[in-house]
């Protein structure tokens, strides 16, 4: 009933697995889900008190609290790549006045083939792989013809008969159930029917490796370099491409391909890599090493042709701390690194700035100060920071919990980093309930012109989506969101990631997110030239974790796919 400190948020190994620990409201919680998948947990296991399930909580409420539920443990088993199960367990009865009630369910990542199921009161999606009863059958059951409004209406009424106070016959007859699925050799994926991915691209390569994620691009002139997070052996690894253009055959070549190391270090996991291009065509790259639990250390290389050169990332304070999820941006030979530290006991965002293409990197600085709380309480702490550079605008975004909210928030300089505008929130959720934003990018169009995306979840609706707005920097205001998903509000509507990317000077977008439709998650683009999106990933695969740039006339955009029988791939593909 206590904060525990962030830092503890670690796997636990049992057996060949690492399960990840969500308490409750954990589970909805940016941090905890990116550090635990980060770290390589397999199984989500979210001990669970909810209150109430199918009552109304408060007047005029719209939302359905099993679609609220899912928006924890069974979109973070579909949005990660590493979870490949959750398990759910849930306390029912009254207890002083208040509810508890739901059902347990083991839930895996969609794909083709698998289980569809849902709660009650719900349209079935996929990865319901078990699910515990209710204490009244769905009305939908026996009356298919029912809509999903009548369905809920019906069993509102069932619900508060459970209630405290309810009287007899059904006060407090609530079910305890316990599911099992024996997941050892669950994912044995079909092949499933469909189009098939797109014609219009090529493939320049694919790495193939065990459990990917994290995929990062960068581009200049002709050279394409790549870093991704890959597992083996239960450690996590960065690996690292560099690739060039041949005019000739109209594709890219592999001229590198290695994993990183940090020097003279042990056996630990390597997480999260960033990596843009300096003027010397070197991939500058920076990711998380962590040597033991409670510390994560900032490395640096860069990544040139034939050598492999250490950078050497300034430390905050004289404590080991815990530095996390690095973005990087550059323009010329000028590179900007932001990450979260949590030295003062709250991730907080930093900036830190190279002048001689990130061979060295200044003093950190804290891009919104000191927290104005004291830990543990949790409303200091800020997460996943977005960075983007171009002559002397620099502009840093991140998702921040001030508001006891997951809300997006920025600042910007104009004059190189001598001085900033204020900091201020800078998505549009306004005051939303249970606002939860996520994966900010930031792209500057120019100096005065920024573009911000991120995944979009607010007021507890059944659906994310991806969306991206303009920031006019000179004038300080925004114009509104905008979908770039084009889904129906049938169920499943998820979509994660964005990444938004301008292709002209007549300020044509190209775009790319994940999205998961009917039973597996894909990779969608928009670019232009083409009428509708297309899905870049196949049938019979699942896809995660896409990663966009736009280099002179061509797109890129990057992914990790599983392949059933053959695992895990990153893959890359092109528009001309």
């Amino acid at each position: 009933l206590s904060y525990g400190p962030l830092e503890s948020l670690r796997p636990v190994e049992v057996g060949p697995e690492r399960f990840g620990i969500f308490t409750s409201k954990d589970a909805w919680m940016p941090p905890a889900n990116d550090r635990l998948g980060l770290l390589g947990s397999t199984l989500q296991v979210q001990p669970e008190a909810f209150s109430g399930w199918t009552i109304t909580q408060h007047e005029d409420q719209e939302e359905w609290l099993p679609d609220v539920l899912t928006q924890s443990g069974w979109a973070a088993v579909q949005k990660y790549p590493s979870y490949r199960y959750g398990a759910m367990p849930v306390l029912t009865g009254n207890f002083v006045g208040m509810s508890f009630d739901g059902q347990a369910v083991v839930w895996g990542q969609a794909h083709p083939g698998v289980d569809f199921g849902g709660f009650v009161g719900q349209d079935e999606r996929p990865g319901f792989l078990e699910i515990g009863p209710w204490a009244f059958d769905d009305p939908g059951d026996d009356d298919p013809g029912l809509s999903l409004q009548e369905r809920r209406e019906q069993l509102r009424e069932l619900g508060e008969a459970l209630l405290p106070g309810a009287g007899e016959p059904h006060e407090n007859a609530y079910v305890d159930s316990v599911v099992g699925r024996d997941l050892l050799s669950e994912l044995v994926y079909q092949e499933g029917s469909g189009d098939g991915g797109s014609e219009t691209t090529q493939i320049l390569g694919e790495f193939t490796a065990d459990p990917s994620q994290r995929v990062r691009l960068a581009s200049r002139e002709d050279r394409l370099a790549a870093a991704w997070q890959v597992e083996r052996d239960g450690i996590q690894y960065v690996e690292a491409a560099l690739l060039e253009w041949n005019d000739g055959d109209g594709e890219y070549e592999l001229l590198r391909h290695e994993e990183l190391e940090p020097a003279g270090a042990a056996m630990a996991d390597s997480l999260a890599p960033a990596i843009v291009f300096n003027e010397a065509e070197e991939a500058v790259i920076v990711y998380q090493w962590v040597p033991q639990p409670g510390s994560s250390i900032l490395h640096g290389v860069r990544f040139g042709e034939s050598e492999t050169t250490p950078v050497e990332i300034p430390q905050i304070g004289e404590e080991v701390s815990e530095s996390w999820l690095p973005a990087l941006a550059a323009d010329e030979d000028t590179v900007a690194l932001v990450f979260t530290d949590l030295n003062t006991g709250h991730e907080r965002v930093y900036l830190s700035l190279s002048d001689d293409g990130g061979a060295t990197f200044a003093e950190p600085v804290a891009v919104d100060g000191p927290p104005e709380v004291d830990p543990p309480n949790t409303r200091g702490h800020q997460w996943h920071p977005a960075v983007d550079i171009k002559g002397d605008t620099i502009v840093v975004a991140w998702t921040d919990f001030r508001a006891f909210q997951w809300d997006l928030y920025g600042t910007f300089s104009l004059d190189g980093g001598e001085t900033w505008a204020d900091v201020q929130r800078i998505d549009d959720a306004g005051d939303l309930y249970e606002r939860l934003h996520t994966d900010p990018r930031l792209t500057l169009l120019d100096e005065e012109e920024a573009l911000i995306s991120w995944t979009y979840q607010a007021d507890r609706r059944p659906d994310t989506d991806a969306r991206y707005r303009r920031w006019n920097l000179t004038d300080d205001s925004f114009e509104d969101s905008v979908a770039l998903d084009r889904q129906s509000d049938s169920y499943p509507t998820h979509s994660w990631l964005p990444r938004v990317e301008p292709v002209s000077e007549e300020g044509e977008l190209a775009a790319a997110w994940m999205e998961l439709r009917d039973e597996t998650s894909v990779i969608v683009t928009d670019v232009p030239g083409f009428e509708e999106p297309i899905t870049l990933s196949h049938p019979g695969r699942v896809a995660w974790w896409p990663e966009l740039i736009v280099e002179d006339d061509r797109v890129v955009v990057s992914w990790v796919e599983h392949r059933p029988g053959e695992g895990f791939a990153v893959k890359f593909a092109h528009f001309p």
